[in-house]
């Protein structure tokens, strides 16, 4: 976040820079590739498959099985 709040106040008032702070996996204009963007920069999340919430596992169309960490879902969009 305080990354984020740095590249917000440096490019402020650029016409052609937005910076948009999502949850990359559930964000659908992400995953459904219906936004076009220049530039990403990510930190996959290191969580284990058993601390996923269930509303996210069934998002994610449970793809993969237990021996996974979230971060494979991050990667799988790319």
């Amino acid at each position: 976040p305080h990354a984020v709040i740095g590249l917000k106040n440096k490019y402020n008032g650029e016409a052609n820079i937005q910076i948009k702070e999502t949850d990359t996996l559930l964000d659908d204009s992400i995953t459904s590739c219906s936004v076009k963007y220049d530039k990403i920069i990510g930190n996959p999340p290191y969580i284990k498959y058993k601390d996923i919430d269930d509303n996210t596992k069934n998002k994610l169309n449970n793809k993969f099985d237990k021996r996974t960490n979230l971060y494979i879902y991050f990667i799988d969009l790319n």
